[in-house]
């Protein structure tokens, strides 16, 4: 099934949509990229009140308790595992990597597709063993 973002106009599957309780289909209207660049221009734009909600979050009693936290925790955990769409987006616009000045409409399907394959390779080649007399080589 598809869907369009109301945002960028583009018709995507919706597996590039996070969920939502509250719609209907129980996806966003946002893709995920639209939903990411407009977060991320938000706390950019409202600097105080993204510190503010960082506060209140220190101080609610839901994030210390880590019994609480295991829920999202296992969740992330479960993105990374699967190599999601999302995880893949994360990681390819994130600072320290060679796309930290991609922003997510940069990242086409076939990007995050070419990513998702590496990493699967780099998994694999750790899980292969070592021959005998073979050592690490710079």
């Amino acid at each position: 099934m598809t869907k369009i973002c109301t945002k960028c106009k583009k018709v995507k599957s919706l597996n590039k949509y996070f969920k939502a309780a509250r719609t209907p289909d129980g996806k966003a209207y946002k893709c995920a990229k639209c939903t990411v660049k407009d977060r991320k221009e938000w706390v950019k734009n409202n600097p105080e009140k993204y510190k503010a909600q960082l506060e209140r979050r220190k101080d609610n009693p839901w994030y210390k308790n880590k019994a609480n936290m295991m829920p999202k925790i296992k969740k992330q955990r479960e993105h990374r595992k699967n190599l999601s769409d999302s995880y893949i987006i994360q990681l390819l616009i994130s600072p320290g990597t060679a796309g930290q000045n991609l922003s997510p409409e940069d990242i086409s399907d076939e990007m995050i597709e070419l990513h998702r394959i590496n990493l699967k390779i780099k998994r694999l080649l750790n899980k292969t063993p070592k021959l005998k007399g073979e050592e690490d080589q710079p």
